[in-house]
């Protein structure tokens, strides 16, 4: 998801535009390096980068691994767990962004035209709406 992203914020960056990345400081790929010529603006997911990437573990190991081996309803009661991790991360990144007054304050003195969002990253349209900007999934 980064990948395709990243180009597309480069290109933007090549047609003169500033570009700020909102990054959860737990994520495993977006990473802010002196190479990289838009600015990263990090947010506490109030998780680490051991959780994010033990759930990526276990679901992989699942997939290859142990769901050949299970029958309906036991795949059924994997995928929940699966999901309740994700909601439970994705309330953790929308708590971090939208409840914290002094990232939201920064993020509305950014002057911001755009919020550019992956599908995969939840509230972005909330973000978007707050900063009374347009919104486009990518």
């Amino acid at each position: 998801h980064w990948i395709n992203l990243k180009i597309v914020l480069e290109k933007l960056i090549d047609k003169g535009h500033n570009v700020t990345v909102l990054v959860p400081d737990a994520s495993l790929y977006m990473k802010a390096k002196e190479s990289d010529r838009f600015t990263y603006q990090p947010f506490n997911a109030s998780m680490d980068e051991q959780m994010v990437r033990a759930f990526f573990e276990d679901f992989t190991y699942f997939s290859l691994y142990e769901i050949d081996e299970l029958n309906i309803l036991q795949i059924a009661m994997k995928f929940y767990k699966f999901v309740s991790r994700i909601q439970d991360m994705s309330v953790s990144y929308c708590d971090s962004v939208l409840k914290s007054p002094e990232f939201m304050d920064k993020m509305q003195n950014g002057k911001f035209d755009i919020v550019l969002s992956d599908p995969m990253y939840p509230c972005s349209d909330i973000v978007a709406q707050k900063l009374n900007v347009p919104f486009v999934y990518t």
